[in-house]
Parts: structure tokens; C-alpha cells; sequence
């Protein structure tokens, strides 16, 4: 099932960006339009995304686990960290 997390976002009809790592390209389970993903050439087995005031970091296991930052300077300064990788990361 959908994370709540996930749930809020469609409701509000946020836009998400979302760094993985390349081996789950096409593996996208929500295949809404409010997720934009994009693939780095590392390997871990997190993710990481960016909404609001928010930063989540999602470890891809059989009981995946998301660990939701809500904090407004956090997100800003991940926001400038996320630029920079989401410029070099593949479609």
C-alpha cells in the first residue's frame, strides 16, 4: 500500500522530485503525475525526495522505511544540495 506520506501529496497535488539509484528505474509503483523521478549512478539502496518543507529519505527493502524531515531550514539548504544532484542525474 501507498505511504500516507504519498497520499498527502497527490491529495495536494504537490510536485515531488525523486533521486534513486539507477537498478529501480521502472519500478515506480505510483505512476502519478505529482512524482518525477530521476536515477544517479550510485549505489545505495535509499532515495531521497524534496516537497515544501520536506525531505524524505526512503530505504528500499522489503519493509521499505521513510524517515519524513519537516523542517523549513533543513529543506531549504537539502533543496539546494538536491539541485545540484537532480542536474546530474538521469531521466
Amino acid at each position: 500500500e501507498m505511504p500516507s506520506v504519498y497520499k498527502q501529496v497527490i491529495k495536494s497535488k504537490m510536485k515531488v522530485k525523486i533521486l534513486g539509484n539507477k537498478r529501480y528505474k521502472g519500478t515506480e509503483a505510483f505512476g502519478f503525475k505529482e512524482f518525477e523521478f530521476r536515477y544517479l549512478n550510485v549505489e545505495s539502496e535509499a532515495t531521497t525526495s524534496v516537497f515544501g518543507d520536506n525531505v524524505t529519505i526512503h530505504l528500499m527493502k522489503d519493509k521499505p522505511v521513510i524517515i519524513l524531515i519537516k523542517n523549513k531550514d533543513i529543506a531549504r539548504s537539502y533543496k539546494n544540495y538536491f539541485e545540484f544532484m537532480w542536474k546530474s542525474a538521469k531521466r
